[in-house]
């Protein structure tokens, strides 16, 4: 099977190394797998597995979930840091000559 990136064992396999290296770093890694290929994985804190976790799929999505009080202004600027960290992140090939908001000027 030909996903729009690429060979689908090819990306079963950087996932299986993303696994590694989370399982390396203490996490427990779970793969899911669909029509006999691994399209998933996802791993949560191992503190406090219901307060957060990520899920990393072979067609390149990341989802990052946190649960958060909301209570003080303190949070609301921990939330924001958190976030802009996130997506500051140049995790591809691509150029970052592009401002996250897509402008260029």
């Amino acid at each position: 099977m030909l996903t729009a990136h690429g060979n689908a064992s090819q990306e079963a396999g950087l996932l299986r190394a993303i696994g590694e290296q989370l399982i390396n770093r203490g996490l427990r890694v779970r793969e899911r797998v669909r029509g006999g290929e691994l399209t998933e994985i996802e791993s949560a804190n191992p503190r406090d597995p219901a307060q957060s976790r990520v899920i990393i799929g072979c067609d390149g999505f990341l989802i990052w979930e946190r649960w958060y009080r909301l209570r003080t202004d303190h949070d609301a600027h921990t939330i924001a840091q958190v976030a802009s960290t996130l997506l500051d992140q140049n995790i591809s090939h691509q150029s970052t000559s592009q401002p996250a908001n897509g402008n260029s000027s």
